[in-house]
């Protein structure tokens, strides 16, 4: 069988026994549902030229819920909108004449426009502020006014908390340091060692999540942060982050992290909380 021959008996495959018709420019990005022998799957096809590996043939290929969901919908270059899937509720956004999938954020708080700029949203685990058409994380700078330096926090488990490490000539603050009650800004504290644990379950086992509170990053290593929980005069509970990961799916996992007691004699680092505003 010759090139021509195949090219032949192939089409007529997808025509005859998959029912969907011929696949040609007049049908560039048509939708459509195979409907005969083999349709007991139900199978969504389109008919594209953008096939992987291919440079200039069209054909059918198996159609993405994106594609099946969008067909027919208008999406012009100036419009900014979503769609829902009556039965699966799940969500697509027309993006300025692309449809496209929604990114986490705009599953938990909706599209980020023109029309409500300025509004803060709580996300599953962040607080988000839409500003100029973008959901960014709702960012408070902490002046500590002792030293002028600034702090980046931002609300989660409760509790507003330091993005940042506590600064000082060193990395790593001894407790004679941290336990002074003019140690945080005013109206800031050290967290305890269950306000700790809160924070850390609260990123889902998700190291993206653990990456925005910076408990772990591209680094391998440990942290240590000091807790306000005392186990006794000598000892005090401390939070700590273990990140070794082995492949690139345990880079993608937070989950080594806990509480534990230990002397009061080595540094460790340090963030501050606030209760509420």
């Amino acid at each position: 069988m010759n090139y021509q021959d195949f090219k032949t008996a192939f089409y007529k495959f997808w025509q005859d026994d998959f029912g969907v018709g011929p696949c040609d420019w007049d049908s560039l990005n048509v939708v459509t549902q195979n409907k005969d022998s083999l349709s007991s799957a139900g199978r969504f096809f389109i008919c594209t030229d953008k096939r992987e590996g291919f440079t200039s043939e069209i054909n059918w290929v198996g159609a993405s819920d994106l594609q099946v969901n969008t067909y027919k919908q208008d999406c012009g270059s100036s419009d900014y909108r979503e769609i829902k899937n009556s039965t699966t509720e799940k969500m697509y956004v027309c993006d300025h004449g692309k449809w496209r999938y929604p990114m986490e954020v705009e599953e938990e708080c909706g599209l980020c426009g023109t029309d409500n700029d300025g509004l803060v949203k709580a996300g599953s685990i962040f607080e988000y502020v839409c500003d100029s058409s973008q959901w960014k994380l709702n960012e408070l700078i902490v002046k500590d006014s002792s030293d002028d330096k600034e702090y980046r926090a931002t609300k989660v488990a409760g509790l507003y908390w330091m993005r940042d490490n506590m600064q000082a000539d060193t990395a790593r603050l001894y407790w004679d340091e941290v336990s002074a009650e003019d140690f945080c800004p005013s109206g800031w504290r050290l967290p305890t060692s269950v306000e700790w644990m809160s924070l850390f379950k609260a990123m889902n086992y998700r190291a993206s999540n653990a990456s925005v509170m910076r408990l772990q990053g591209a680094a391998i290593g440990s942290s240590v942060w000091w807790t306000s929980s005392e186990s006794g005069a000598d000892s005090v509970q401390v939070a700590y982050v273990n990140y070794h990961p082995m492949s690139y799916e345990a880079a993608q996992r937070f989950e080594t992290f806990g509480v534990n007691t230990t002397t009061k004699t080595y540094p460790h680092s340090a963030r501050c909380v606030k209760d509420d505003f």
